[in-house]
């Protein structure tokens, strides 16, 4: 009961929770970071005639890629339920 209304408390003091822009901003970062550390992998496997590892880097950036296209839909879909949609 007490940290309900702690957390309500705090809640007014601070306003809403995170919007989704910063939250999908806190998971594209990151990502981005492994989409193109796949693609450096990948590129440098190459030159290594490492087949093995460029077939794996591949998957990895394609599966980051991926993930990115969701969560910007996520951020789409939250513009649009908050009427922000330009």
């Amino acid at each position: 009961m007490i940290w309900r209304r702690r957390a309500r408390r705090l809640r007014r003091q601070t306003g809403p929770s995170p919007t989704s822009a910063q939250m999908t901003h806190e998971l594209r970062t990151p990502l981005n970071a492994v989409i193109g550390f796949s693609e450096l992998i990948q590129e440098r496997s190459m030159v290594r005639s490492s087949p093995a590892l460029c077939e794996y880097a591949g998957l990895i950036g394609d599966s980051g890629k991926h993930l990115l296209s969701l969560i910007n839909d996520v951020l789409d879909l939250s513009k649009i339920e908050a009427g922000r949609w330009s």
